[in-house]
């Protein structure tokens, strides 16, 4: 009695494929915590808001310290037109859209289509972004440390 191994490598794919949904929303809800978190407000006190943070952070993918400075330069900034950048999704004002050429509209268009901020636009900053420094280095290697040491007390670490 064999077993035909093309049958069983089918069987296991769907099989993979199937537990990657459960496992996709357990890492999701992860995210979550580790957001709430970086707000400060799963835990009392900051020390372990930061540290549950970095081990989540791990887990994620995503490292804890950097990310938990640029939110909260989101934060700040968040819905002020002069001060855009950080962690914003691009937006124009009616009269920059209208200076633009026909070319330009067309990809801010395409950059505001649903399919682009809740699916193209997601996995760029959770696979590219938040890992590969581009654009964030003049600071230096510093903001980046956390990405190499997830488990690396921060000098803001203290609790409150």
């Amino acid at each position: 009695m064999g077993v035909d191994v093309g049958v069983l490598l089918f069987r296991l794919l769907w099989l993979t494929l199937l537990l990657a949904i459960p496992a996709a929303g357990f890492l999701v809800r992860l995210f979550m915590i580790q957001h709430d978190c970086g707000h400060g407000a799963f835990f009392r006190h900051r020390l372990a808001n930061d540290w549950i943070g970095r081990a989540l952070g791990v887990v994620t993918m995503t490292p804890y310290d950097f990310w938990r400075r640029t939110h909260a330069a989101h934060h700040a900034t968040s819905g002020n037109l002069d001060r855009r950048g950080m962690g914003d999704v691009d937006t124009l004002t009616v009269r920059e859209y209208l200076a633009l050429s026909w070319w330009r509209r067309l990809m801010y268009r395409l950059y505001r289509h649903p399919a682009v901020m809740f699916g193209v636009g997601p996995a760029y900053l959770f696979i590219l972004r938040h890992r590969l420094p581009f654009g964030l280095m003049r600071a230096g290697w510093q903001p980046w440390v956390s990405t190499w040491a997830p488990m690396r007390p921060s000098p803001s670490s203290s609790p409150r």
